[in-house]
């Protein structure tokens, strides 16, 4: 299908209403990136009462030239069983080591050095959830949707590493492109034909930029720079709020909640004439780095879930919260179905 571009002309009488001036608004085109196709791929490792996982995600261009790599350091693994360091590997030249955080026992960045794939490995107690979980766990991460028994044998298969057993998965979504326009320096604007895209009031100093790893709807600057600011969109419930409060709990080096803790985590925050789950993250200082707070909100939308982020060092994020809840309330859907 071919890309569209469109325009949105905003009259004087909407940026007076928003105390913006016609004078200085100026229409112009430009071309908005859908996220780039996602790749997942991930080992389950069951071993002596304990379930290992073993994942990297990221645009497809990028794991496919890792794909290789993976799998030599999967077949590298092996268990010791011997205190605290229980398991081993070879890890391959180029992959640069991360930080461990609570459950995550391991960390590798690979590929570019400004924006890098993120390769995880965590280990829990027990059996952890049956594999069909697991991977529709990770397919909402990704913005799949879930699968039944039948289909497995589609995007995973069994396999005896000199590890042990193992459950090999490789998933992709398929990403796009999309056209939208923008008007003036303050209101920012995405159209698409379906469906509706968010309209928003950016915040005075915010910076969008360009997402490298084409994965987000909207990027931004924030703190000159000292944070980051993002909309990204997925289909479907994208793994759901749980899912994705742990996952953002782990971006800045915090346990894993359950559901019956999730509600001490969440309020409510109303956008687009809804209310949607609102979450406020500080992380400890690790490794000599400053605590990392985090403040995004879930909006389940029509067949999409939109995510809408703010992260950075505490301090910066917590002079810009301010900013951040008028941003997020500022967004309104026009066009399009389910607006």
């Amino acid at each position: 299908m071919q890309n569209k571009r469109s325009s949105l002309v905003i009259a004087c009488g909407l940026a007076a209403t928003l105390s913006l001036g016609c004078q200085s608004d100026e229409i112009r085109s430009y071309r908005v990136s859908k996220p780039e196709a996602t790749r997942l791929l991930a080992a389950i490792m069951p071993h002596a009462g304990q379930t290992w996982f073993f994942k990297l995600t990221g645009p497809v261009s990028l794991v496919d030239q890792e794909k290789v790599g993976f799998d030599q350091f999967l077949h590298s693994v092996r268990f010791n069983d011997q205190g605290a360091r229980p398991i081993n590997w070879t890890v391959p030249p180029s992959w640069r080591p991360g930080p461990q955080s609570g459950l995550r026992y391991a960390t590798f960045y690979l590929g570019p050095q400004e924006h890098p794939l993120e390769l995880t490995v965590t280990k829990f107690g027990g059996a952890a959830g049956s594999v069909l979980d697991n991977i529709n766990r990770w397919r909402g991460q990704i913005g799949l949707g879930k699968i039944d028994e039948s289909k497995l044998g589609e995007i995973s298969k069994n396999l005896q590493l000199d590890g042990g057993p193992a459950v090999l998965v490789d998933m992709t979504n398929r990403g796009g492109e999309v056209a939208g326009a923008m008007s003036g320096p303050d209101i920012l604007s995405r159209q698409s034909e379906s469906p509706a895209r968010p309209q928003y009031v950016k915040p005075e100093g915010w910076k969008e930029k360009p997402d490298p790893k084409r994965m987000r709807f909207a990027l931004f600057d924030v703190a000159d720079g000292a944070a980051e600011a993002g909309i990204t969109v997925f289909p479907g419930a994208a793994g759901g709020v749980l899912d994705n409060v742990n996952r953002w709990r782990g971006q800045v080096h915090l346990e894993p909640i359950d559901q019956t803790q999730l509600g001490k985590e969440v309020r409510q925050i109303d956008v687009a004439g809804t209310s949607a789950p609102y979450v406020d993250l500080t992380g400890p200082a690790s490794a000599g780095q400053p605590p990392q707070r985090l403040l995004g909100v879930i909006l389940p939308r029509g067949s999409q879930t939109w995510f809408f982020t703010l992260k950075g060092p505490a301090e910066p994020v917590g002079k810009e919260k301010s900013a951040f809840e008028a941003f997020v309330k500022s967004v309104h859907f026009e066009g399009g179905r389910g607006s």
